[in-house]
C-alpha cells in the first residue's frame, strides 16, 4: 500500500471525523427512541456508536501519521544546510589549466 500524501490524510481526518460526528450523533437519536417494545433501536444505536468509534480511532490514527510525518520532514530539513551556488568555470581558468586553447 503506497503512502497517501499530507493532502489525502487531511482530507480522510476531516471526513472520518465528520462520519463519526454523524453516527455518533445517530446513535444518540436511535438510543432516545429505545424502549423495551423497540429493542430494535437498541440494536441500531449499537451499530452506529460501533461505526462511530472506529471512525474517531482512524482519525487519531490518521491525525498521529500526519504529525509524525511533518515532524520527520521538519528534523530532516532542519539537518541539511543551504544549497550554495558552485561558480561556472571562466574561459581563461580552463585555458590557464591548458584544459582549452
Amino acid at each position: 500500500m503506497a503512502d497517501k500524501s499530507d493532502w489525502e490524510l487531511i482530507k480522510d481526518v476531516n471526513f472520518d471525523a465528520l462520519r463519526a460526528t454523524g453516527a455518533l450523533g445517530m446513535a444518540w437519536i436511535t438510543w432516545q427512541a429505545y424502549s423495551p417494545t423497540w429493542f430494535l433501536f437498541g440494536l441500531l444505536a449499537a451499530a452506529f456508536a460501533a461505526g462511530g468509534f472506529i471512525c474517531t480511532c482512524r482519525v487519531v490514527i490518521n491525525a498521529i501519521r500526519l504529525i509524525i510525518r511533518t515532524t520527520r520532514r521538519a528534523r530532516f530539513k532542519a539537518k541539511g544546510t543551504d544549497p550554495k551556488a558552485d561558480g561556472m568555470a571562466k574561459m581563461e581558468d580552463l585555458k590557464q589549466r591548458g584544459l582549452t586553447k
